[in-house]
């Protein structure tokens, strides 16, 4: 009886384990490979783009507060004493807003600060930063990773980008090598000992040897390999150029116009790179609209002044098309 019940108890347990395991490792697992399958530049991005969102979220910050006791504050005597009639509630003073564990302005585009304070990583932080935790927050990311990943995987690589790929199997004859005299048959040259390899097996062709096919096999699959590894890294490299180009434009631009982020005009620039890679392919919007790829740009526009209702909403897009449209000149 002990014995039945002990295997009862370990059925439960191996059935608990099987639900555990469909329920939160496959998806773990599932969403881990997903984001490894990213290209590594637009995973970096979105990747500081959402821990940004989330570092200067307030519910995030009040959560660890409450769960992280911090030090007492002592008691403050600065104010004077109360009149017995007088109400606490009209000596409340209003709570501040709660802020996130980094505030908005430490991550904000402030060019003396950049210039006199040495603070360096603003140009990027404002170039990465979204906005405060929210849905439009969300579709902007998501909009920035769709144009960066797009680019990433079919950006146009540059004459001479590639470079040479070497065979990474077989390797180089040495000159001693390649100098050796060929051995002939009986002292014949080179002629007649090819007509007595004719003849004596005329119907049959030579045959190679197994090991050699079988290299060249594997020199063909390590060729491709090699090649589809350095197109994947120069196209990264080209995002990178891009990115770079974007970050040092856009701060400059910002830094006059004093524009504290320019998240969305980074966005832009980059679906509006690759809108002019290939103009005229059509693309399908809601309720089956299709228009060719070169006026999207100025179809989101359009999305975010009705959305705002107001003009200067398209300033962040203008900004976006027209550091990419200098990009484009000075690359292309």
């Amino acid at each position: 009886m002990p014995a039945f019940r002990r295997r009862l108890v370990l059925n439960k347990i191996g059935a608990r384990v099987a639900t555990a395991k469909t329920r939160i490792v496959q998806p773990l697992s599932h969403l881990s490979s997903f984001y490894f399958s990213v290209p590594p530049l637009t995973r970096l991005y979105c990747s500081a783009s959402l821990l940004l969102t989330l570092l200067s979220s307030p519910t995030l910050a009040t959560f660890l507060r409450t769960k992280v006791p911090g030090p007492a504050q002592p008691p403050s005597f600065s104010q004077g004493p109360r009149h017995p009639t007088q109400s606490p509630v009209s000596l409340a003073r209003p709570s501040a807003e709660p802020e996130g564990l980094l505030p908005p302005e430490q991550l904000a585009m402030h060019a003396p600060r950049v210039l006199r304070a040495f603070e360096f990583w603003r140009p990027f932080t404002a170039g990465t930063f979204f906005g405060a935790p929210s849905l439009g927050t969300v579709l902007r990311i998501y909009g920035a990773y769709t144009a960066l990943r797009h680019m990433e995987e079919t950006v146009a690589l540059s004459p001479g980008s590639l470079g040479s790929i070497d065979d990474p199997v077989l390797p180089r004859p040495s000159a001693s090598r390649r100098l050796k005299p060929e051995r002939r048959v009986l002292g014949l040259g080179r002629s007649a000992s090819s007509a007595w390899r004719a003849s004596r097996s005329p119907s049959s062709p030579p045959s190679r040897p197994q090991s050699e096919t079988d290299r060249e096999g594997h020199t063909a699959r390590g060729l491709a390999e090699a090649s589809s590894g350095a197109v994947a890294a120069a196209r990264s490299a080209e995002t990178l150029t891009f990115l770079l180009f974007q970050f040092a434009s856009l701060s400059c631009i910002a830094g006059c116009l004093k524009l504290p982020f320019f998240a969305s005009s980074l966005s832009s620039a980059a679906l509006y790179h690759n809108c002019r890679t290939n103009p005229e392919a059509p693309v399908s919007l809601i309720m089956g609209i299709k228009l060719p790829q070169k006026y999207l740009p100025y179809g989101a526009l359009a999305v975010d002044v009705l959305h705002a209702q107001a003009l200067r909403a398209a300033v962040p897009g203008l900004l976006g098309i027209c550091s990419g449209e200098l990009y484009w000149f000075l690359t292309k």
